[in-house]
């Protein structure tokens, strides 16, 4: 996926431009905007105000992943380790920070095989399995999913001091797009 690093601002519609994903749309809870982000891989999000949307492609080794990372603060491109899940650096997260990436996940060393039978959105958070944290670090919880016939990952990092609602919110708005 290639960030073609145009940004249009028309009124209060944003729209990022990237190879794998289409223009933003808003989308209104209560006085909030939030942008709608349409993935070409067959998915869409409402994007909290002030959130963050970075596509991206990483590869080492025999693994690679391209997605979409979604959070509450800026974040460097999430680099693939072999062995592990897609997922954000738990050393770039601050405390109150909140990560969302969206990926396929290409690993052949990776232990977290799919399901035979992935979920579909709408997603929720208890769909996630529960990962754990050390010492008052970031939590990490993933799911894989299909949608339009494409297997993805969805990997969360969670500070601390994350906002839970506005992340439980993002996560059920995650819908299939034709």
């Amino acid at each position: 996926m290639e960030f073609r690093g145009a940004v249009r601002v028309s009124g209060l519609v944003v729209a990022v431009m990237a190879t794998g994903c289409t223009a933003n749309s808003p989308a209104t809870r209560s006085a909030e905007v939030y942008l709608v982000y349409r993935d070409l891989a067959g998915w869409s999000a409402e994007i909290p105000p002030g959130w963050k949307v970075l596509p991206f492609e990483t590869s080492k080794g025999d693994a690679s992943a391209v997605g979409t990372q979604i959070s509450n603060v800026e974040l460097p491109v999430p680099e693939i380790d072999p062995g592990l899940p897609i997922q954000t650096s738990g050393l770039v997260l601050p405390p109150d920070g909140v990560s969302l990436i969206i990926a396929t996940d290409n690993d052949p060393k990776n232990v977290q095989v799919p399901p035979e039978s992935p979920r579909a959105p709408p997603l929720s958070m208890e769909d996630f399995a529960q990962g754990s944290a050390t010492g008052g670090g970031p939590t990490f919880s993933f799911l894989w999913f299909e949608v339009s016939g494409n297997l993805l990952l969805a990997s969360i990092k969670a500070g601390p001091q994350a906002d839970e609602a506005a992340l439980r919110t993002l996560v059920e708005s995650i819908r299939e797009t034709p």
